[in-house]
This record gives C-alpha cells, sequence and structure tokens, in this order.
C-alpha cells in the first residue's frame, strides 16, 4: 500500500466515524511487548496504524492490530494473538503477521 493511499483511508476514516469501531492509538511500550513477543519490528504504515487506530473495524471490514498484552488469551481483531494461534495450528512462518481475512484466505504483512 502506498503512503498516498493509506493517508486517504485514514481521512475517509476521520470524516466517517459513524462507521469507524477502532480502539484506539496503542502504547508505545504495548507496541514494544508485541514486537517481542513476535520477535520481529513494526514499521512503516502499519506501525502508524497500530500508533493511530490500534485494531479495528471500518464498516464491516476488520483490520487486525494490538488489543492488549494478553496475546495468548484473546480474539480477532488481535493480530498478535491471531498470528500465534496460526504459527501454532498451521505452521505460518516466523516472518509473517495475519492483519486482514477475506474469509476465504488470510493477509500477512
Amino acid at each position: 500500500m502506498s503512503f498516498d493511499f493509506y493517508r486517504d483511508a485514514k481521512n475517509i476514516i476521520s470524516a466517517n466515524k459513524d462507521l469507524a469501531d477502532f480502539i484506539g492509538g496503542r502504547p508505545v511500550q504495548l507496541i514494544k511487548d508485541a514486537e517481542d513477543r513476535l520477535g520481529f519490528k513494526f514499521n512503516g504504515l502499519y506501525l502508524d496504524y497500530l500508533k493511530t487506530f490500534g485494531a479495528g473495524n471500518f464498516g464491516a471490514q476488520e483490520i487486525y492490530g494490538i488489543i492488549n498484552n494478553d496475546f495468548e488469551n484473546s480474539s480477532v481483531p488481535d493480530a498478535i494473538w491471531y498470528t500465534l494461534s496460526e504459527r501454532r495450528e498451521i505452521n505460518l512462518p516466523n516472518n509473517l503477521l495475519i492483519i486482514y481475512d477475506t474469509g476465504g484466505m488470510n493477509f500477512s504483512v
């Protein structure tokens, strides 16, 4: 995703708050805890997403992120919990993070 596309998406979300349900920006320490648990660092647009929105949905579209620091006992849209779960269940490679589910296949970054 390009920066321009992401900026436009943020503007659309801000202009349509009635369609948005996000947990809110996550604290830096919580983001670092998630990075430590996963074994890699977030960067770029996804890091901005975590700092701005955290996790949630816009309309019917859920975008996974960070809910809290209980990475073992959570649920969607918690990207950390879901990624760790998929690592155990389907051997998801350790360099991938699940951020979205289409219902048929997951998207990872």
